[in-house]
C-alpha cells in the first residue's frame, strides 16, 4: 500500500482541529509566490477548507494532507492564483487536489481549462465540486476533472443526462466531531467534493497508476457501497493538451484550442496526450491504445478502442438523443442568430472570430458548427443527423437546457451549402439570418430579421475588421429588436 498526498486548495486548514498534522501549509500571494502559512486560522470564522480536510481524514485517515491556501477567510479569492498553487502541488508529489470552489463566469472556463489540462497530463487528479448554482461551473465539468454534487433532488434534476458536466453525485449529510462536539454540516456540493476525494485516495493506495481512467474504473464498481450514484457520462473533447493531428480535414485560419507536434516518433510519444484521426485504421498503425482518441471520421465505432477518452460524432449524437425529456420544452428565450453562405467559406475562422467579438464585449454565445472538426476549435457541434424531423425535440430539448446551463445569452449557428437543405425548421426560428452572397470581387451580406431585408453591406474578404462589423451590425440589430 503506498502513501497518498492530498491537497486541499482552499481558503487554509485549521491545523489543530484534525488528528494529524498537515505535511505542508502553504499560502499563494496575490503575486504568485507560495510562501508558509502562519496565519491563525483559530480566527477564521468560515471554516470551508478545514472542514473538506476534516471530511477527507475521516474517511481516508491514511491520507497525507496538504493546506494551499489561495482563497481569503470569506472564500473568495483570485484566479490568477490557481495556477502557482498547482504547480507547488506537482513539485511537491502531491497526487491528488481537492478543490471546493470553482467559477460560473464563461470568461474563466479558457484559462482553468488550459490549467486542468496541463497539469493532468503531467500525473495530477483533480476533484471539484460543482457550484451550488444549476449552471454549468469550472473546473468541475470539464472531462479532466471529478465532479461532484450533492445527492439531492436539486441537482439529480438538473445534472440528470449530463446538463452540468459533472460525474458523481454524493451522500448529503456529514457529521464532524469538532472538538467533541457532534456537528452535523450543511448540504453543500464543497462538502460533497472531499467525501469522494476520500474514496479515490483509498483506492489510489491499490491501483498502479493515478489517473481518472484507473480512478473511475475502480470507484463505479463500489459506488452504491458508499452512496455515490455515478451519472452517464458525455465527455465533450476538451481535454487535450498537446495532440498529434492526423486527419485529411481542410486546415483553418483559426487556431486550436490546444498545442500540436508534428512528425511524431515512438521515442516522442510521451509529448502527446491525444491523437486526432479521420481514419480508424491509423491506431492500430500508430499504436496509440493507450492515448486519448478524437475520431472525426463517419465509421461507427461498435466497441471501446482505448482505455482513455475517445470521442466521436456518434457520441455527441447519443448526448442529444438521450437529452430527450418528458417535461415540455418551453422556447427559448435567448436571441437564434444563423449564419449562411452559399459558397466555400472558412466557417471555423469565421464562427470562432465572431463568437470572440461577443466574448470581449461580455456576450456568453452558444456558438455551433454542424462540421466534425469545430470541437478543434472550442465551438459547439451538432451533427447534421440531430436535423431530421424525428429528432426535432430532442434537439430543441438539448438546445433549451444547454444554454439555460451555461448562461447564455444567444444561440448562433453556422450554415454551410452541405447543411442549409436540411435546416429549413432553423430559419423559421431564427430571430436574426446573417446571409453571405459570394460575388465576383466581394461578398454582399443581408441582414434579415423577422424575414425582413434590415440592411445591406459589401465586403471585399471575411477576414478580422470585416467579422468585428458583421459582430456590430448584429448588435444593433438585435438591441434594436429589443428596445422595440
Amino acid at each position: 500500500m503506498k502513501n497518498i498526498k492530498i491537497a486541499i486548495i482552499d481558503n487554509g486548514v485549521n491545523e489543530s482541529l484534525l488528528k494529524s498534522p498537515l505535511e505542508h501549509k502553504i499560502l499563494v500571494s496575490n503575486e504568485g509566490e507560495c510562501f508558509f502559512d502562519n496565519d491563525n486560522m483559530e480566527q477564521v470564522s468560515f471554516m470551508h477548507g478545514t472542514i473538506c480536510a476534516m471530511i477527507i481524514e475521516k474517511y481516508f485517515p491514511e491520507s497525507i494532507l496538504s493546506s494551499v491556501k489561495v482563497l481569503n477567510e470569506n472564500g473568495k479569492g483570485l484566479l490568477s492564483k490557481l495556477h502557482p498553487a498547482m504547480e507547488w502541488c506537482l513539485q511537491h508529489q502531491i497526487q491528488i487536489i481537492n478543490l471546493s470552489l470553482g467559477s460560473t463566469y464563461f470568461e474563466d472556463k479558457e484559462p482553468i481549462q488550459k490549467l486542468i489540462n496541463q497539469y493532468a497530463m503531467q500525473g495530477l487528479l483533480v476533484i471539484a465540486a460543482n457550484s451550488n448554482s444549476e449552471y454549468v461551473s469550472y473546473p468541475a465539468s470539464l472531462s479532466n476533472v471529478i465532479g461532484v454534487a450533492t445527492d439531492s433532488k436539486k441537482y439529480n434534476r438538473f445534472t440528470y443526462k449530463g446538463n452540468l458536466g459533472i460525474n458523481v453525485l454524493a451522500p448529503v449529510k456529514q457529521e464532524l466531531m469538532i472538538r467533541e462536539e457532534k456537528i452535523i454540516i450543511q448540504q453543500s456540493n464543497s462538502y460533497a467534493a472531499p467525501y469522494i476525494t476520500a474514496l479515490i485516495g483509498r483506492i489510489c493506495t491499490n491501483i498502479s497508476s493515478v489517473n481518472i481512467h484507473e480512478v473511475i474504473k475502480n470507484l463505479q464498481p463500489i459506488a452504491k457501497n458508499y452512496g455515490i450514484f455515478f451519472l452517464p457520462q458525455y465527455y465533450e473533447p476538451d481535454w487535450i493538451h498537446t495532440a498529434l493531428v492526423k486527419t485529411s480535414k481542410i486546415k483553418s485560419r483559426a487556431k486550436y484550442y490546444f498545442n500540436t507536434v508534428e512528425g511524431m516518433t515512438g521515442e516522442k510519444m510521451h509529448l502527446i496526450d491525444t491523437v486526432i484521426i479521420d481514419d480508424l485504421s491509423q491506431i492500430k498503425e500508430g499504436n496509440f491504445y493507450n492515448k486519448n482518441i478524437v475520431y472525426l471520421g463517419n465509421e461507427i465505432v461498435k466497441q471501446p478502442i482505448t482505455d482513455r477518452f475517445f470521442w466521436s460524432s456518434q457520441n455527441k449524437m447519443k448526448y442529444i438523443l438521450d437529452s430527450r425529456n418528458d417535461e415540455e420544452v418551453t422556447e427559448l428565450n435567448i436571441p437564434t442568430i444563423l449564419c449562411e453562405w452559399d459558397g466555400y467559406m472558412d466557417e471555423m475562422f469565421f464562427l470562432s472570430e465572431l463568437k470572440r467579438n461577443f466574448y470581449q464585449d461580455n456576450y456568453h454565445v452558444y456558438t455551433v458548427s454542424f462540421h466534425v472538426e469545430s470541437v478543434l476549435y472550442g465551438l459547439e457541434y451538432i451533427p447534421e443527423e440531430a436535423l431530421k424531423r424525428e429528432y426535432e425535440s430532442a434537439l430543441d430539448y438539448f438546445f433549451y437546457r444547454q444554454t439555460y446551463c451555461k448562461q447564455n445569452v444567444a444561440l448562433l449557428l453556422g450554415l454551410s451549402p452541405d447543411i442549409m437543405p436540411h435546416s429549413e425548421r432553423l430559419q423559421e426560428k431564427a430571430d436574426l439570418r446573417v446571409i453571405f452572397e459570394k460575388q465576383e470581387y466581394n461578398y454582399q451580406v443581408s441582414f434579415f430579421c423577422e424575414d425582413i431585408n434590415t440592411e445591406q453591406i459589401l465586403l471585399q474578404e471575411v477576414g478580422f475588421e470585416s467579422i468585428q462589423i458583421i459582430f456590430q451590425k448584429i448588435k444593433e440589430i438585435l438591441r434594436g429588436n429589443i428596445n422595440e
